[in-house]
């Protein structure tokens, strides 16, 4: 498995980066919760576009994703989750791609996600547009409502590392403790099949192991939230998360015994 730099941040390398989510509606609550962001913990923001309600306006979302960018300090990554997706609002084909090419030219953002099933066309659209003005990819794999089988995770993780993106995401609703144990093993294997740094982790109240212990399991980075602004089921307060992932940092220490 490679690492992958999204501006100073390296994935795929030393502990997993925290990605903190930005999920306000209007401008002026996005401006003022950047600025608070950029004071606390947290290695990457995602602003959840579907969120806003003027994303319609390409000239003002791309200057607003600027201003965010300048504000917050950290590396930006854009993601339109659509309704169907588990998001807040719809967007046709057309639109989710004219959408992300104009952030894209703008140089208004680090790095964008794309959902895998929204189609072939749309990744052969994107990626190498992404890539030719110095923009990451995650192509990323939502299931709201079931932990897949062990393999077919693999499996789908393989095919979605042959999409050339920078970085894959696989997110899951377990079950069960075996369910979230799957999702781990499943991880584990496809870091040995795939180039790209991978991102997973299991939904929900069950799923909290996943979102700290990652390095364990060949996981990337992890969301969390910011005084309760959450983006998906499971997300855990970033200060916990920042706290319980270096306890769990597997790097090698000058003081640790060699048995």
């Amino acid at each position: 498995m490679k690492s992958v730099k999204i501006a100073s941040l390296k994935f795929g390398e030393d502990r997993p980066k925290i990605i903190i989510p930005l999920a306000e509606d209007n401008a002026v609550d996005i401006m003022n919760c950047a600025n608070f962001y950029r004071r606390q913990p947290g290695d990457m923001v995602e602003w959840r576009i579907d969120y806003y309600d003027d994303f319609e306006d390409l000239e003002a979302l791309a200057e607003l994703s600027k201003r965010i960018k300048t504000s917050i300090q950290k590396p930006l990554l854009a993601t339109f989750r659509t309704l169907s997706e588990g998001g807040e609002s719809a967007i046709g084909k057309s639109q989710y791609v004219e959408m992300y090419r104009y952030l894209i030219q703008a140089k208004a953002v680090d790095a964008i996600d794309i959902e895998f099933e929204r189609g072939q066309d749309i990744l052969d659209n994107l990626i190498p547009y992404a890539h030719k003005h110095q923009v990451k990819v995650i192509v990323s794999y939502h299931d709201f409502v079931k932990t897949p089988g062990e393999n077919d995770m693999v499996k789908r993780l393989q095919k979605m590392g042959q999409s050339e993106a920078d970085i894959v995401k696989m997110a899951v609703m377990p079950h069960d403790e075996a369910d979230v144990l799957s999702l781990m093993n499943a991880t584990k294997q496809a870091s040995t099949l795939i180039d790209q740094p991978l991102i997973t982790m299991s939904m929900g109240r069950l799923g909290k192991i996943t979102r700290i212990a990652g390095e364990i399991f060949k996981s990337s980075a992890t969301f969390a939230t910011v005084e309760g602004m959450t983006s998906a089921p499971g997300q855990m307060d970033v200060e916990d998360v920042e706290e319980c992932v270096a306890l769990l940092n597997l790097q090698a220490d000058d003081m640790d015994d060699d048995f």
